[in-house]
């Protein structure tokens, strides 16, 4: 997308242009929608944002975490449903 944007400019305005690796990157940056979270180096270091524990229907998806302090950390994400039979 970005080399076929470029090419139906002028001349003059592609050397204005920040190359095509300055660009790409800064839309990758902007594409990338977990870059506004921390890197995480040890599995007791990760914070589990409250967006990440909700459905969009406002579900719990956070079914357990046995807590940071945990050596053995278990996470279990999911979505409980109560089915009923109908007879």
């Amino acid at each position: 997308a970005i080399q076929k944007a470029q090419v139906s400019l002028s001349v003059e305005a592609q050397v204005l242009l920040p190359t095509y690796d300055a660009l790409r990157q800064r839309l990758q940056s902007k594409v990338d929608p977990y870059s506004k979270y921390p890197k995480i180096n040890k599995k007791e270091d990760l914070l589990i944002p409250d967006e990440f524990k909700f459905t969009c229907k406002n579900e719990n998806f956070l079914i357990y975490d046995s807590g940071q302090d945990d050596p053995d950390r278990i996470i279990i994400f999911g979505i409980l449903k109560k089915y009923s039979s109908y007879n």
